[in-house]
């Protein structure tokens, strides 16, 4: 079977979804935990036919700790006022 072949629940027809379709559709929701029941299954299926999706799942998922990881990082005490004193005389030279 084509990993690109997309089952559409229990029926027994597989309708064509190209790995593109079904991560610019539904990858976020998956990922969530808010994809539709009714294409969970489906996109499960695709992942267990198509090591290219997973292996860009498993760096979707990365990509989106590291993000939040990056958004916790503290400016040190006392930086935030010695930026906005030098960008002030900086930008007022200028």
């Amino acid at each position: 079977m084509n990993p690109n072949d997309f089952r559409t629940g229990s029926e027994t027809t597989v309708a064509r979804l190209t790995c593109r379709d079904l991560i610019l559709q539904h990858l976020d929701a998956y990922v969530d935990g808010t994809l539709a029941a009714e294409l969970l299954g489906d996109f499960e299926y695709h992942l267990t036919r198509c090591p290219a999706c997973v292996a860009y799942l498993h760096t979707y998922r990365r990509t989106r700790e590291m993000s939040r990881e990056a958004a916790v990082i503290a400016t040190p005490s006392g930086m935030r006022a010695e930026l906005r004193q030098f960008l002030l005389t900086h930008l007022h030279d200028e």
